[in-house]
């Protein structure tokens, strides 16, 4: 092996180490987040399920007003 293939080894391995060590580290926090916020959401649903399978009760509020219909 010669003295630019063992620089550029040396340089490589610590540089692939640390790449993957990153990525590894974004995973992770990205799949607990992602966990947490499926788990908030069911939680959330439970609240407004029905009896029924698929049926769901939703409440909403709006500041528009009431038109009334011409005729």
């Amino acid at each position: 092996m010669n003295r630019f293939n063992r620089r550029l080894l040396i340089i490589l391995v610590p540089v692939i180490v640390l790449a993957m060590a990153v990525g590894g580290l974004v995973q992770f926090s990205t799949s607990r987040a992602l966990e947490r916020a499926e788990a908030f959401q069911y939680r959330r649903m439970l609240v407004t399920k029905q009896g029924e399978e698929g049926v769901y009760r939703f409440f909403y509020a709006t500041n528009r007003s009431v038109e009334q219909p011409d005729g």
